[in-house]
Order: C-alpha cells, then structure tokens, then sequence
C-alpha cells in the first residue's frame, strides 16, 4: 500500500505539471495495467477450466479498454477512463462471485482501489 501512496503522490505531482504529463502519465497507468493484467493471466493458469475462462474473459475485455490509442482530449480521457473504470468493476466482481477465485479477491480490490485514486488525480 505504500508503493500505491507514492505511486499517487508521483502522478499528483505529474499533475500539477501540465496536462501533457497528465495524458502520459495516463498511458503510463495503461500501459502498467496491461503488464499487471498479463501476470495474472499467467498466475493464474492452474485454475480450474471455469473459473480460467472467466478470468480470460474479463482479462481479454480489460486488455482491449487499455489497448485504445491515447487519450490526447478531454473527451476521449473521459471515455476511456469510464470503459477501462467499467471494465476493472465487472473484473472485480466476476472474482468476488467464484468461491474458487476469492483468494484473489483482495488482490484485485486493491488494484481496482489504486487505479481509481490514480485517475482521479489526472481529471
């Protein structure tokens, strides 16, 4: 949790900098998300064939939202920003559903916890 907090305090400073610092450090968000999200694919793969394709699923949808070209307007942030916000939340509770997966469910919440903090600064 401290490394969230310093994460956060970086990106408010970011912020402060400029917009242009702010739409990068939104790629930097999207481009970390992706990495996290392939891990779990990856740690991931010894669950049963159910719960594994709920979590490819979920993961694929979220891969795509963070695919999406750079948000240079407002407008196009926003968008992003509330698929990728949509996509974390249904993510989220897909796991918290499995019994087979709740053991990730913490996990998952803080990530989801962090990434809003992290965007809140950058509107």
């Amino acid at each position: 949790m401290q490394t969230a907090h310093q994460e956060i305090d970086e990106l408010a400073v970011q912020f402060s900098l400029g917009k242009a610092e702010a739409s990068e450090r939104f790629e930097d968000i999207k481009r970390d998300l992706q990495i996290k999200s392939k891990e779990w694919k990856l740690s991931w793969e010894n669950l049963s064939t159910e719960a594994n394709l709920i979590l490819q699923q979920k993961i694929d949808e979220l891969q795509l939202k963070l695919a999406l070209g750079k948000a240079d307007a407002a407008e196009i942030y926003q968008a992003q920003k509330k698929g990728i916000l949509q996509s974390f939340a249904e993510f989220e509770s897909k796991v918290k559903a499995n019994e087979e997966l709740n053991e990730y469910y913490a996990e998952i919440k803080a990530e989801v916890e962090k990434l809003k903090l992290k965007l809140e600064y950058l509107t």
